[in-house]
């Protein structure tokens, strides 16, 4: 153990930082009167977003709740399919989109959302994360407890964290938010000051820098 040392990707603080709801896109979408949950990626076999869709079918009492789906990958017809399938009137699926208005997608939502399939066991961390962090913006993530992402969540207070594959533990935790708004706003400004701290660049960098002298010392 004591030859291994974690060092962890960063996020670019400067450039994903939080800014008030950003007006254009939510007028651009018309998003102005909703609360918006957002799921900005791959839509792949690893994030479970079937999950995420069955929440959506249980929350559809609360019209003023908006799932926003943001991306393309192997599954996202297979999304669309459920969605139409189910009827949903509270999802709402946008094309991926260009690498410089992504932090926009972020700062435009009012919660966003991580998730990983129940089956994935891997010690992932999704990049979203620190992103989604780094913009100052609540998180619910829906992944294996046991896993390194809900150890972030849970160490920087960024949010909450259920169950992979529960759909009603993330309705719950999408409900506690949306009823607590003062709640959110303090889990975002936990997770923006937690990835300043331990994810941005000029602080993983060092760390690389003093583990090479380090090592150089130990070599003569």
């Amino acid at each position: 153990a004591g030859k291994v040392r974690v060092i962890s990707n960063w996020v670019d603080t400067e450039g994903i930082k939080p800014v008030h709801q950003n007006i254009r896109l939510r007028s651009e979408y018309k998003l102005s009167q909703y609360f918006v949950v957002s799921f900005a990626g791959t839509m792949g076999f690893a994030q479970g977003l079937e999950t995420v869709v069955d929440c959506a079918e249980i929350l559809q009492s609360y019209p003023e709740i908006l799932f926003w789906l943001v991306g393309d990958g192997p599954l996202k017809s297979e999304i669309e399919i459920r969605v139409q399938q189910k009827g949903l009137t509270n999802v709402q699926f946008l094309p991926m989109q260009p690498r410089e208005k992504y932090p926009d997608v972020l700062v435009a939502s009012d919660v966003c959302l991580v998730t990983l399939a129940k089956q994935v066991s891997t010690p992932v961390v999704p990049a979203k994360l620190l992103s989604i962090m780094s913009s100052g913006r609540p998180v619910i993530a829906s992944v294996p407890l046991d896993g390194d992402t809900a150890q972030i969540v849970r160490d920087s207070g960024s949010g909450i964290c259920v169950e992979a594959g529960d759909e009603r533990q993330l309705a719950e935790a999408i409900l506690k938010l949306y009823h607590t708004p003062e709640l959110a706003q303090f889990m975002g400004r936990s997770g923006r000051e937690y990835a300043i701290a331990h994810f941005s660049r000029q602080v993983c960098t060092k760390q690389y820098e003093s583990l090479l002298l380090e090592a150089a010392g130990a070599q003569g």
